[in-house]
């Protein structure tokens, strides 16, 4: 009580931003230190009620795992005892024991390729003569059945598993036998081996419980199916046969090898008890693992809560120090106020939701600028196609250019005949029923189609020559964009020029950019006239340079557009770079 006492007088002598700082301090560090004991405690009680589901279920999957592979062993053996070959092949009556031998051994491999041979390695057939024939995977050789496993065989019609083999490199085996009957006339042949590799079986239950406990299988006469386990087998060997004499699914606590543990045990369905699989599989779960898990939890819950306490402090002292910045400021002006110094405090709203409300006003207005921006420029676009469509009635135009053509192939006017068809295709390909985006394959045809048309109207001004890769053709592209830069390339270039010029066409493609390149031999220019001749060519057909430009950054991106070299005398180069997209990568 008096060290209570003691402590008030003390914050009471404490500054008010002191005062806050120790209450915040307190408060959250008491709540870090609840929050830590009971996660302590739930995580030990889901972790107790929670483990016997966990290895349960971990051990379902497990049996459905083991008896896939004895689905595995029954369906091989199947095709073995219904296989019309294999018993012409053994009851064969031939002095050449030697080509009985591989007769017998071919057929059994021929089944054996239809089998999954990370499960089974081999097959061998004991026939009723003592005749043992063996088909083994990779060259491996095992001891021949022992006869004891052959007299078992003899006496039942289930299947018979026998002790663990091992072939020259070290691999175990589980030979599993079965009486070999011809399925027709039910003749006994003798005994059908199958070798179930051991490596299957520990694939299964060494993974079913990593880093807490181990797992083993073993047959309903306390045999252990894998030589691997047995030591640990033995410490577990009595618990688990008296309680598998009782109980088909089992879990809970015993005391194996002086420890408390969890032990969980499941056998094989009836199905597979039937027909002579009298398998289980037993789990053993330390407790001090299970635990060990739950203490690096506390461990971690600790640091975290002494990160946790660092942090409140310098919290709690940054919250303080802002809480009493008003008191202080008021303190300020009330020693200023004794001096006669008269200053109002101001606006009681705090600046930083001042600043807050502003930014958000900004960052609106600024959304909505963007907005309407980028929706501009889309109707721009759009306006820009419509109007080119107004100007032509499409139906009138194509059937007039039509018949203009067949009257002049009828009066055998041929150049006529081309340049009214080349029109007709250029007006087809350049209205393209509306489309934004045609394919490279159609706007290089609308390209040869004006250039068709201009050497008919100047022949002999120039030649040219259009490459294109193949792989390209079909990349979709926003229409009429080559045009405009052949256009400018032949008014403001080779026709300028008093001799015959070339122009040269390239459309190719590196990694996912498109390149579309123009190059003649015309007059050039003075780059820095470039934008006169821009606005002049602009007014002139619709689509300068410049559109084109504006176009292609508006559907790809800043990065891509024109790139304009040119030499006065020389000639001009013109790059159109484009980008396939996303969509089109995946065809």
């Amino acid at each position: 009580m008096k060290v209570a006492q003691a402590g008030i007088r003390i914050l009471r002598k404490s500054k008010i931003g002191t005062r806050i700082a120790i209450f915040l301090m307190l408060s959250i560090t008491a709540i870090i230190l609840e929050t830590i004991a009971v996660s302590s405690f739930f995580s030990r009680r889901i972790a107790k009620s929670d483990i016997y589901d966990y290895v349960t279920s971990a051990q379902k999957q497990a049996v459905t795992s083991i008896e896939l592979q004895m689905d595995e062993l029954i369906m091989l053996s199947i095709r073995l005892r219904t296989s019309r070959e294999l018993y012409s092949a053994v009851s064969a009556n031939t002095q050449d024991e030697e080509d009985k031998r591989r007769r017998v051994q071919s057929v059994m491999e021929s089944i054996l390729s239809w089998s999954n041979q990370t499960v089974i390695g081999g097959i061998s057939l004991v026939s009723s003569s003592g005749n043992v024939y063996f088909c083994l995977q990779d060259g491996v050789k095992l001891a021949p059945p022992p006869q004891e496993m052959l007299e078992r065989i003899e006496k039942t019609s289930f299947y018979v598993c026998g002790d663990m083999l091992k072939d020259q490199f070290g691999n175990s085996y589980i030979p599993v036998g079965l009486a070999c009957k011809a399925f027709y006339t039910n003749r006994n042949l003798g005994a059908l081996i199958l070798y179930l590799k051991e490596k299957s079986l520990l694939e299964i239950y060494e993974n079913m419980l990593p880093d807490m406990g181990y797992s083993f299988i073993l047959n309903y006469d306390m045999k252990s199916l894998s030589l691997s386990d047995e030591k640990r087998f033995s410490e577990a060997a009595e618990k688990v046969k008296l309680i598998a004499s009782s109980e088909e699914v089992f879990a809970g606590v015993e005391l194996i090898n002086q420890e408390e543990s969890v032990l969980a045990i499941h056998k094989l369905s009836q199905r597979m008890h039937a027909i002579g699989f009298r398998f289980l599989i037993a789990s053993v779960v330390p407790y001090k693992k299970i635990f060990s898990v739950e203490e690096q939890i506390e461990t971690t819950l600790i640091f975290l809560g002494i990160v946790m306490a660092a942090t409140a402090m310098l919290t709690a002292l940054t919250l303080a120090k802002r809480l009493t910045a008003p008191f202080r400021k008021l303190a300020t002006k009330l020693k200023e106020l004794s001096f006669g110094k008269l200053d109002l405090i101001g606006d009681p709203k705090d600046e930083i939701w001042e600043l807050e409300n502003s930014y958000n006003d900004m960052v609106v207005r600024i959304n909505d600028l963007m907005e309407k921006n980028i929706q501009e420029k889309e109707n721009e676009r759009q306006m820009e196609f419509i109007a080119l469509q107004a100007q032509i009635n499409p139906h009138f135009l194509y059937n007039t250019l039509d018949a203009v053509g067949w009257i002049a192939r009828l009066k055998h006017q041929d150049e006529i005949e081309m340049l009214v068809m080349e029109l007709s295709k250029f007006f087809r390909l350049s209205l393209h029923k509306g489309d934004h985006l045609i394919t490279i394959d159609d706007e290089a045809q609308l390209a040869k189609s004006f250039i068709a048309i201009e050497q008919l109207r100047n022949p002999g001004k120039f030649d040219f020559e259009f490459f294109i890769d193949d792989d390209l053709r079909d990349i979709l592209v926003p229409k009429i964009i080559l045009q405009p830069v052949v256009e400018n390339a032949l008014k403001h270039g080779l026709y300028q020029k008093r001799s015959k010029g070339r122009l040269n066409i390239r459309i190719y493609r590196t990694e996912d950019d498109i390149f579309m390149e123009v190059t003649d031999d015309g007059a050039g220019f003075d780059k820095n006239k470039l934008e006169n001749k821009e606005k002049e060519t602009a007014s002139r057909n619709g689509y300068g340079l410049k559109n084109v430009d504006e176009r292609l950054r508006l559907e790809y991106g800043s990065s891509y557009g024109l790139e304009i070299e040119s030499e006065l005398g020389v000639g001009t180069k013109v790059v159109l770079k484009l980008r396939i997209r996303e969509e089109e990568k995946k065809l």
